[in-house]
Parts: C-alpha cells; structure tokens; sequence
C-alpha cells in the first residue's frame, strides 16, 4: 500500500476540520474517540486500516490483519517517527490542532 494523493488530501482534509483533537502516546484516548495521534486519524478515514484491536498496554491499533505495520507500508519507518515525535512533542507544548504535523505531512511524497 503507498501513500496516493488522495489518501493524502483526505487526510489534512481531516485534521484540519476541528473534528479531531490532537492526542499523544497512542492513536487514539479511547475507542472511537475524537483526540487522536495525527496518525489515529489516518486510520480512522483510511479504509483499508479499519479494524481495530487492543494492545497490551491499552492502545488501540488500527490496521489490516498486520496491525500498526500498515503505517510502515506506507509511510516508511524514518516518516512516521518523524511524525509521531512531532506530535507527541508539540502536545507536550500545549499544541491541539495539529498545526506542527500539518506542513510534515503536506511535504510527504506520493505515489499514484
């Protein structure tokens, strides 16, 4: 699976609407909540990362049948670091829009 444009624009789409909070440590507070991680919101518009399930340490996973690797697939390892450190960290500073992720997530490339 790749990150395609459309994934892409559906996803700032997203985080930029004020529906989602921007949450830390974990992809989402709770099940189907709406403070996510800015990847929590990736697999809750992305279709192909659907289904859900709960990790030992009460975080809740979205994936395929491969779980959080899905975002490897698409993102690439160094990428989603990037983002989840940016995340996490600008939450820790107060940050609950998303605004430090938006311009990292708008610069990765795609494939289509």
């Amino acid at each position: 699976m790749n990150l395609t444009q459309g994934i892409k624009n559906n996803w700032l789409k997203a985080l930029k609407s004020g529906e989602y909070t921007q949450f830390e440590g974990r992809l989402e507070e709770s099940a189907n909540s709406k403070s996510c991680c800015c990847l929590g919101v990736l697999a809750i518009i992305h279709p192909d990362l659907s289904i859900n399930h709960e990790n030992n340490m009460g975080c809740i996973i979205r994936g395929i049948d491969k779980g959080y690797s899905a975002f490897f697939d698409i993102l690439g390892d160094e990428r989603l670091t990037k983002l989840y450190r940016e995340n996490d960290n600008s939450y820790n500073l107060g940050v609950r829009d998303y605004s430090t992720v938006i311009p990292l997530i708008e610069a990765l490339p795609t494939i289509d």
